[in-house]
């Protein structure tokens, strides 16, 4: 069985805290990525703790952008 999580950024706040710290589109959206992953860790954990189920894989299937740019897939 698989559980489709969205996590929907408005690329305005995208620009935003790109200007405000300072890095470049590109890399905040990898960073972003890379929260989701440790999000996703943190998911397969409390799994495991509530009800002894792990994830056989969990994964950031695809980035996209507004515009429909792909970032990862």
């Amino acid at each position: 069985m698989k559980f489709n999580l969205v996590i929907d950024i408005p690329d305005e706040a995208i620009e935003q805290a790109s200007k405000e710290f300072q890095m470049s589109h590109d890399d905040l959206v990898s960073k972003i990525g890379n929260t989701c992953y440790l999000g996703l860790d943190c998911i397969n954990a409390m799994l495991v703790r509530q009800y002894e189920l792990e994830a056989g894989d969990w994964y950031v299937s695809s980035i996209v952008g507004a515009d429909e740019t792909i970032y990862a897939d």
